[in-house]
């Protein structure tokens, strides 16, 4: 297989068009055309559906996408470690780790981790909301996540990596007098501040307050802890997070952390690539990230 027709149909559909593809690639549009045309006629199926606005791949098209992805990142590291002529791992490794969570908290130590047992390795990290993780994972943007489990995706394979707990943090003009645990109607009645609304620690509250036909008071959505940390100390209101960051929190400023009255939990997963999707690197990585979590 031409791995340069691989690489011009992954740029065709990033860009959503063959014109801007070719401009890009510095190639003429008939040639960059035809490399598509061989590629469906070496798959015998259509590949990309072409209309007037542009072309988008066919479900077989984003099968290609997420194998051609990955195929070229192992070609890319192959390239690497032949030249250099060493034992040493190379290659670029891209993690999710959600964010809001005991996943991103090991963030700093993965990367030290990592550095320090593979330096030629060169790992991104990716902990914030905007797209779904196993989406990322799925398309071959990230090579694996440690995420928050209970929706599954053909083509990603899920490691059980336990479950997450969550607290209500409070500062101390919203905390109650007593020690009573918060329920739903509870939650309903505070200022809280909460990650989007695709998320899946919002949902979990969504669903905690209707059990009493109740909404949350949403008074700021924010995708940072450091953001959250700030408006938690200034008491504009209270959030529902995970026990182990309540804690951290608590430790650094006033909080009061109040106990849910129904148990609040979310499996958490590393999810990778279905079969032998990763690099060596990736691997390596992916050997790292577990062993912190067993040991978080």
């Amino acid at each position: 297989m031409d791995t340069k027709r691989l690489a011009a149909f992954v740029k065709v559909v990033d860009v959503g068009s063959v014109t801007r593809a070719a401009a890009l690639l510095n190639v003429a549009q008939p040639g960059l055309s035809q490399q598509i045309l061989a590629l469906e006629h070496e798959f015998k199926t259509r590949l990309l559906d072409r209309s007037p606005r542009g072309v988008t791949p066919t479900s077989a098209g984003q099968a290609l996408y997420r194998h051609a992805q990955r195929i070229l990142r192992q070609m890319d590291e192959a390239l690497v470690n032949v030249r250099e002529a060493d034992h040493m791992l190379k290659g670029h490794v891209s993690v999710g780790l959600t964010a809001w969570s005991k996943a991103s908290m090991l963030a700093p130590d993965l990367v030290e981790a990592v550095h320090d047992a593979h330096p030629g390795i060169l790992l991104q990290v990716c902990d914030t909301f905007p797209l779904p993780f196993s989406e990322m994972v799925l398309r071959g943007r990230l090579d694996m996540a440690y995420i928050y489990g209970g929706v599954t995706a053909r083509g990603l394979d899920y490691l059980d990596c336990g479950t997450e707990t969550f607290v209500l943090a409070l500062p101390p003009g919203l905390a109650p007098d007593d020690d009573t645990p918060a329920d739903g109607r509870f939650l309903a009645s505070l200022p809280l501040i909460l990650p989007p609304d695709t998320s899946f620690q919002r949902r979990m509250v969504d669903r905690t307050c209707a059990e009493y036909g109740e909404t949350p008071d949403v008074v700021a959505e924010v995708y940072t802890l450091e953001v959250l940390g700030a408006l938690l100390s200034r008491g504009i209101g209270g959030a529902v997070l995970p026990a182990v960051i309540a804690e951290t929190m608590a430790a650094r400023a006033d909080l009061r952390i109040v106990p849910m009255a129904q148990e609040m939990t979310l499996p958490m997963v590393l999810c990778t690539p279905e079969g032998e999707g990763l690099t060596d690197a990736a691997t390596a990585v992916r050997r790292i990230l577990l062993d912190l979590i067993g040991t978080a």
